[in-house]
């Protein structure tokens, strides 16, 4: 069995393609923008989760171009709330109408003012107020080349979804910047849904609808080169993929996370499930995954596949979802998920 590389080849950094011309890889303007202009947050079919409530999806927007306190005031903008800035690389936005968001910087040492410490074991001393707003601006400058700010947003009820598009505006009018816009950018846009059940069979169903139309999704939105060479947008293994989609493999859910974390003890992955898996048994995921501290158990998947192209005016978030719906919309059609997966298998 042979693995897509996913995204189109070529070197040079790209906004996504339309499907209109996948079998090209050449993007034509005028059809993804009118693909885009008929796109809509649309609802999966499920939309209770395994509780019987609404369900809700955690968004998490990857940019640069602009500061935490310019991104802090952009979520105000859409959604109320108080702006709190813990310094300069990460700020709260406290009692929104959706909850709490979070601005920050994506490197977690720069979060805590854990590099005063490590400069001053070096003998650096940057207590004063001058040089401390000076080493700042330096870490600030160097940091923005290749570490993107991420807007995290609180769990956001499905039928409040589309209202990311207006962050989305207001970010981008602030002069946040894309993927395509530097070699140097890997910048994502990440869906937390979640489940609607806890039962192995379902969370197998959405992880095999995943692997037979990840190339798929590669090929459709041209997924940017620079996070094509980073792990987490590879495929999975293909032992893995091979494993698991086999028709046979009807896992307990103890079997599933022990066979998911055999082959993948990392969260970086296009598909990440050891949130969920540690929300369901905490213990033995974190006794074994790689990084623990970095991984929150909650009872979501974390679909990290998509790119961000917030500064392409034409570029929407419901254009990302609309795949996640075809992976739900697949995982709950065992017949075609069986035939696609043999298609899979014989490849």
């Amino acid at each position: 069995m042979m693995s897509v590389q996913c995204g189109f080849p070529g070197s040079a950094k790209r906004h996504p393609a339309n499907p209109a011309s996948r079998d090209t890889g050449e993007h034509n303007p005028d059809e993804y923008h009118d693909l885009n202009q008929r796109m809509s947050f649309q609802l999966p079919e499920t939309t209770k989760n395994y509780r019987g409530e609404e369900r809700r999806v955690g968004v998490e927007v990857e940019f640069a171009g602009i500061e935490a306190a310019q991104a802090a005031a952009a979520v105000s903008a859409v959604y109320g709330g108080t702006v709190e800035q813990a310094n300069r690389f990460l700020a709260h936005v406290r009692g929104t109408s959706l909850g709490d968001f979070n601005v920050e910087l994506d490197a977690q040492i720069l979060h805590s003012d854990a590099y005063r410490d490590i400069l001053g074991k070096l003998g650096i001393d940057i207590a004063g107020e001058e040089l401390g707003e000076r080493v700042e601006e330096i870490l600030a400058k160097a940091a923005a080349k290749v570490v993107p700010l991420e807007v995290c947003s609180p769990p956001i009820p499905l039928s409040r979804l589309d209202s990311i598009e207006d962050l989305v505006v207001e970010l981008r009018t602030a002069g946040a910047l894309g993927t395509a816009r530097s070699p140097l950018y890997a910048f994502g846009l990440q869906f937390n849904p979640e489940v609607t059940s806890l039962e192995p069979r379902y969370i197998l169903s959405i992880l095999q609808s995943f692997l037979v139309q990840f190339d798929d999704i590669c090929r459709d939105r041209g997924i940017d080169l620079t996070r094509r060479l980073l792990p987490f947008v590879r495929s999975f293994d293909d032992d893995f993929r091979a494993f698991v989609c086999r028709p046979d493999y009807v896992p307990t859910i103890d079997a599933l996370i022990d066979d998911y974390l055999r082959f993948n003890a990392t969260r970086i992955r296009p598909l990440d499930l050891l949130p969920l898996f540690a929300f369901i048994d905490e213990k033995t995921v974190l006794g074994r995954a790689a990084e623990p501290t970095l991984i929150k158990p909650r009872p979501t998947f974390h679909y990290r596949l998509p790119d961000c192209h917030i500064d392409h005016p034409d570029w929407t978030v419901a254009r990302e979802w609309h795949w996640w719906l075809r992976i739900e919309e697949l995982a709950a059609q065992p017949a075609r998920l069986r035939a696609r997966m043999a298609a899979f298998a014989a490849r």
